[in-house]
């Protein structure tokens, strides 16, 4: 606590010396050029003109304290330049219009350009901030607050982009919630909502925290697992599957059917080509255990010949068959 208070006047005094500094040393080169064009007789440039252009730099880039010190440089430099033309204690218009521009006008520049650009900074921060949650809300499930699909397949991509680079594996988990059309046509979609919504709860408190969750589509969610193998993977694959059992909200369990994949990335393959592998491979889990009865967990490499044919066969099923999907 004690350092954080000597820290704050520091820093305060350091940020006021670095404006001040700057101020001062855009008024001087601006004085010190119009010294050079007078002694090479350089008379179209305006002195005026390039202090309110040297007072606008430095308010620009440090703010009030800078412009300010570049305007008493300016006055400093034109009380000095009267001095020397005998015409500093001499009544005249013009040296009334002068004296308004210089004592004025300046400091006054300086403080508008200050607000100005405080003003221009404020709004530039709630543009960004503005961008960041519409890049929030393109990317994230409205009901569960988890990534939506879209936002899971960039984090796939860059992921597997990753692991190639570092020679790790990867597993994917797909879960399906059983029999889910029943709990929207028994208790109402909006306790669905809440069903879903707890899902997602106990989808965070089960992975771990590189773990990416998200929502898939529908009652269907999925989590990339990284740096896990086919035993680590079936073991947090469980985990996810017994918190989603102790969710109570209706008054009758609420189960899902889990397919995992691992993969370990082929050098040769692309990353499309593994993404799609990996979803295909958790989704031919997912099937099976539908199949075997739902509310277990199914590794892809625990599948047998005959299963990944059935699931073939289901795939290629014609439209108006007997429906042998996910429920």
């Amino acid at each position: 606590m004690a350092a954080t208070s000597i820290q704050m006047p520091i820093k305060l005094l350091s940020m006021l010396w670095k404006s001040s500094l700057l101020g001062i040393l855009i008024g001087l080169g601006t004085a010190g050029f119009l010294q050079i064009c007078h002694a090479l007789d350089h008379k179209i440039l305006n002195p005026n003109l390039l202090f309110a252009l040297a007072i606008v730099s430095s308010t620009y880039k440090r703010g009030n304290l800078a412009g300010f010190f570049s305007a008493a440089i300016a006055i400093v430099y034109t009380m000095i330049s009267w001095s020397k033309a005998g015409s500093l204690f001499v009544y005249s218009s013009d040296n009334l219009q002068r004296l308004i521009v210089v004592f004025l006008c300046m400091p006054l520049m300086a403080l508008l350009v200050g607000l100005l650009k405080k003003q221009t900074d404020t709004q530039q921060q709630q543009l960004s901030h503005y961008v960041e949650q519409l890049k929030e809300l393109a990317s994230t499930d409205e009901l569960t607050a988890l990534a939506n699909r879209r936002s899971f397949s960039e984090h796939l991509e860059w992921s597997i982009h990753n692991a190639k680079r570092k020679a790790q594996s990867f597993s994917l988990a797909i879960i399906d919630l059983d029999h889910f059309k029943q709990v929207n046509d028994n208790y109402g979609h909006s306790t669905g909502d809440k069903v879903l919504r707890a899902v997602g709860e106990a989808l965070g408190q089960a992975c771990r925290q590189n773990d990416f969750p998200a929502r898939f589509g529908g009652e269907e969610f999925v989590v990339l697992l990284h740096e896990t193998d086919v035993k680590e993977a079936i073991t947090i694959a469980e985990r996810i599957r017994t918190q989603i059992s102790a969710i109570q909200i209706i008054d009758r369990k609420i189960s899902a059917s889990i397919g995992v994949s691992t993969s370990n990335l082929p050098a040769f393959d692309s990353v499309q080509k593994i993404c799609e592998q990996a979803i295909q491979n958790a989704d031919r889990a997912l099937y099976i255990a539908k199949q075997g009865g739902r509310n277990q967990v199914v590794h892809y490499q625990d599948i047998n010949q005959d299963n990944s044919q059935a699931f073939n066969s289901a795939a290629r099923e014609p439209a108006g068959a007997e429906s042998t999907g996910r429920t």
